[in-house]
Parts: structure tokens; C-alpha cells; sequence
């Protein structure tokens, strides 16, 4: 059985889907297969990150509505073996029914090693849709106070679903305004949120051409921290780089 792993934000503009993106792809490279689930209904990117909106014939509320089989609904990415992707519907609120989609979202995790579930940012029905299946979560800030204090919002009402395995992905971290005090330093974030760190991500605009260009990240200073939470998530002891330590 795979493990089901949202991810989640209280602030949107964190990088919440290039996290999705990248942990899932770090994932893959290791040798699991993974399967991306866009769950933002009405706002779905994965698609368009991941250079296949053209071939998205159908979405998840096609597989829930029996219109197609799930199968015909998921898409292989393009040069990565064992990573797949099942779009979100163009409409809000397509997605309604909890229980079916608890039960699809779990059929799945018999089929891949990991279902990554990219949530919408923030808090409503769409994240409690979101997250109704996961059995962990990373939430994922930024360096300022208020998407961390957020992001503590966010792991609260996780752990009120029952979904108590949550871990800290601190996005776009700006080391020299952390070290001249102009922005939070890692152990307030770490307090502030509640949660423990799963790892810290660098700004790295390579991520950007990646995007834009509808392609999977291949290298960079960020896609090789992402390899790091992907290991650290494997259960492999992973220290933080001294160079992007910014206590």
C-alpha cells in the first residue's frame, strides 16, 4: 500500500504546486512511483506545469462520476517512468461527494508507491476535500511571518482530521534577509507553525524557466533540496546543508 501525501499551504503564492511538482518528481528519481493528484478545482495547474494540458481529456470528477475509468483519466509524464498525473476539473465544486473520493484516493495508493495531493492554498471545503484521504502532510510557507503563522493555521486543522504526520517545507527561503533579521529565522518558523521541519527550499529561478516551459525540474540548487526531503521522507537521516543554514 502506498502512502497518500498532501500538500498543503495557508497562503497562496508559496510555491505550494512547484513543491508538489518537485517533491514528486525527487520521489521518482529514486525509484517510486508517484502520482500527482491536482485537487484545486477551478484553479488546477499541474497540468499546465507539467506540459500536458493539451492531452487532459478528462479530470477527476469524470473518474468519480463513472463518465471514464480513473486509468483513462491519469497521464504518464512525458521522459519520467512512474510518474503520472491526474488533473483537477475546470469547474469549482464538480468534486463534492467526500466519501468517493476518499475511497478513489485510496484505491490508488494500492497502485503507486506515492499519491501526492496538491491542495488549494488556504481553508474551505476545497481543503477539507483535499486532504480527506491523506494519511501525512507537508505544508508548505514562506519566509515571512504571516505565511508561516498560516501555516500553523493549516497544521491545526490537519490534526483535527486526524492527519497528525505533518512536516514543515519552509519555500523560496531568502537566507541573507533571514541572517540580517529581516525576515523570521528557522526556529521561530519552526515555532510559530507547530510543526516539525521537513526541509528548507532556496530560491532558485531556474524552477521559473522549468515551469514556464511545461517541464519537470531536472537540476538546480532547488531540485537538489528537493531530493533531500524526498529522502528525509524515505526515513534517511539528511542534515541541512551548512551553506543554506540560515539560523
Amino acid at each position: 500500500m502506498g502512502k497518500i501525501l498532501a500538500v498543503a499551504s495557508g497562503k497562496g503564492g508559496t510555491g505550494k504546486s512547484t513543491c508538489t511538482v518537485g517533491l514528486g518528481a525527487a520521489l521518482n528519481k529514486m525509484g517510486k512511483s508517484v502520482l500527482l493528484v491536482d485537487m484545486d478545482q477551478g484553479l488546477r495547474s499541474l497540468d499546465s506545469m507539467l506540459g500536458l494540458s493539451e492531452h487532459m481529456a478528462f479530470d477527476i470528477s469524470d473518474a468519480l462520476e463513472g463518465r471514464v475509468q480513473v486509468s483513462e483519466a491519469i497521464l504518464p509524464i512525458e521522459g519520467r517512468g512512474g510518474l503520472f498525473m491526474l488533473g483537477a476539473p475546470r469547474t469549482a465544486g464538480a468534486v463534492k461527494d467526500e466519501e468517493k473520493l476518499r475511497k478513489l484516493i485510496t484505491g490508488l495508493a494500492g497502485v503507486y508507491d506515492y499519491v501526492i495531493l496538491d491542495s488549494p492554498a488556504g481553508i474551505g471545503r476545497g481543503f477539507d476535500l483535499a486532504v480527506c484521504a491523506a494519511q501525512a502532510a507537508a505544508v508548505v510557507t514562506g519566509s515571512d511571518f504571516v505565511s508561516i503563522r498560516d501555516a500553523g493555521i493549516v497544521y491545526r486543522l490537519l490534526c483535527e482530521k486526524g492527519v497528525s504526520e505533518c512536516r514543515l517545507i519552509i519555500n523560496m527561503v531568502k537566507i541573507r534577509l533571514i541572517r540580517g533579521g529581516f525576515l523570521p529565522n528557522i526556529d521561530r518558523a519552526i515555532d510559530t507553525s507547530g510543526m516539525r521541519l521537513l526541509g528548507l527550499i532556496p530560491e532558485d529561478d531556474s524552477l521559473l524557466m522549468f515551469s514556464s516551459a511545461g517541464a519537470v525540474p531536472s537540476k538546480g540548487k532547488a531540485v537538489s533540496a528537493f531530493e533531500r526531503l524526498a529522502a528525509r521522507i524515505e526515513g534517511q537521516t539528511v542534515p541541512l546543508p551548512k551553506k543554506i543554514k540560515p539560523f
